[in-house]
């Protein structure tokens, strides 16, 4: 181990300083965090060295202990530059089809894609009507028909209106219909259009996320997962109610904190694509983003306190006020969280792909994510199918390899918001059409495999 910057024989600690952070001597000055456009790589520069890199110059930093990282860490005034963007264009057909929305006086607030043959999709209309509609033979008819609504009279929180959300179970058989940023939903039976379960997730500054609902499968029956409190998730059986999850959070003494109680709103749920692990995208109090992944059949089968504090429990993300962030699992084991940085004001576009079943215990005994990796340019939603993965930005629709963060194309102008997986089509609803993408298929533009960029 050889000298650091600050002289001192230790590990390195946090991204590099200019010099004049490095001479802080116990007086943190404000700084700027500057992304060099190599790769992923950052460092911090005082407001002379920030304006230098401005005016074209070249500053160079260094990295130092954690003693001296800490002294010189004061508040950041900005952010300059961006992540390296990898190109690698590849051949993709760029073909936006529209297909006709059935005639209706009612417009489609939501859909979700049906398992089968042919293209068929679940609609969600704004007077409750669950439509299922074949785009490509046309037929429809009406299977159930949802109750819940938004509170018109519900402030919006930082601009998240309450909305309906559709969710359909893998085997097509149930929807959920629930009303995100509040609290209340149900669960159909689409074989019968009966309201199976009447869902509450609580009140409790339900407004600062989606409600938190899943279907996965396990021992070949549908589950639905569900927030049923504020800091508390359930799993049931959609088809009759039953709890699966039942338990209790007993006192460890008099006057402590119940055993395995969470001070954590659960957010947005992300199962991936064999259901062996889960993602939940919530907060904690400062507010504090994070994203946690652990292993449902340890839940399910073993475990009721997985969810809370299993031995799969690990933290995937996490950042300062930024959570309801665009969450996609490539497979069965990577997951991909969108937006790089540590604050909701410092985020930059990208990508960090964890691996679930990869995590080490930390200091305060929970445990995270080892050997992310990460790079630079994804923004917006994300979707993923046969090893790409696809982010839905301001211009368009970008195509990537995440083996090794290259993108690979463009769909100018194209943002969609669902994807219909068996069919492989990305959309969106503009106005009475359907606008769909066909998804270039595992063999477009892969230049080996790997768990991330080299």
């Amino acid at each position: 181990m050889g000298l650091l910057t600050c002289g001192h024989d230790a590990p390195g600690y946090g991204p590099p300083l200019c010099a004049h952070l490095r001479a802080a001597d116990g007086r943190p000055p404000v700084h700027t965090i500057r992304w060099t456009g190599a790769g992923t790589a950052a460092d911090r520069l005082c407001g002379a060295c920030a304006q230098l890199v401005a005016d074209g110059a070249a500053v160079a930093t260094g990295v130092v202990c954690e003693a001296c990282f800490d002294d010189a860490d004061g508040d950041c005034t900005g952010v300059v530059g961006a992540p390296e963007v990898r190109e690698r264009p590849v051949g993709l057909d760029r073909t936006v089809r529209a297909t006709a929305l059935p005639e209706d006086p009612v417009p489609v607030v939501d859909l979700a894609g049906l398992p089968g043959p042919g293209t068929v999709w679940l609609l969600l209309h704004e007077d409750g009507r669950l439509v299922r509609w074949d785009s490509e033979g046309g037929g429809r008819r009406e299977v159930a028909r949802a109750r819940v609504a938004p509170d018109a009279a519900a402030e919006p929180w930082a601009g998240h209106v309450q909305r309906r959300r559709l969710h359909t179970s893998p085997d097509g058989r149930f929807a959920a219909v629930v009303i995100d940023h509040g609290s209340t939903g149900e669960v159909l039976d689409l074989t019968t259009g009966a309201r199976t379960m009447t869902l509450d997730g609580g009140t409790y500054h339900a407004e600062t996320v989606p409600f938190a609902l899943a279907f996965t499968e396990y021992r070949g029956r549908p589950v639905v997962i569900h927030r049923t409190d504020w800091n508390r998730l359930d799993a049931s059986d959609p088809e009759t109610g039953r709890l699966l999850t039942a338990r209790e959070f007993e006192p460890a003494a008099p006057g402590e904190r119940p055993a395995h109680d969470l001070d954590f709103f659960h957010g947005a749920l992300h199962v991936s694509t064999e259901g062996e692990y889960i993602a939940d995208d919530g907060w904690f109090w400062s507010p504090e983003g994070v994203c946690t992944t652990w292993s449902l059949p340890a839940w399910l089968g073993s475990d009721v306190h997985e969810s809370e504090d299993g031995q799969s429990l690990a933290t995937a993300a996490q950042a300062s006020y930024h959570w309801n962030r665009p969450v996609v699992w490539l497979d069965d084991r990577r997951v991909a969280i969108g937006g790089l940085g540590d604050d909701d004001e410092r985020m930059a576009p990208g990508v960090r792909i964890v691996d679930a079943g990869r995590s080490e215990p930390t200091g305060s005994g929970s445990r995270s994510a080892v050997g992310a990796v990460e790079f630079g340019g994804p923004d917006g939603p994300l979707f993923a199918a046969d090893g790409l993965l696809f982010s839905a930005g301001p211009d368009g629709l970008d195509v990537w390899d995440p083996s090794d963060g290259a993108r690979l194309g463009r769909v100018p102008g194209f943002r969609p918001v669902h994807h219909h997986r068996p069919a492989g089509e990305l959309v969106r609803i503009d106005g009475g059409r359907l606008l769909r993408w066909r998804t270039p298929g595992p063999a477009a533009g892969r230049r080996r495999t790997g768990a991330g960029p080299r």
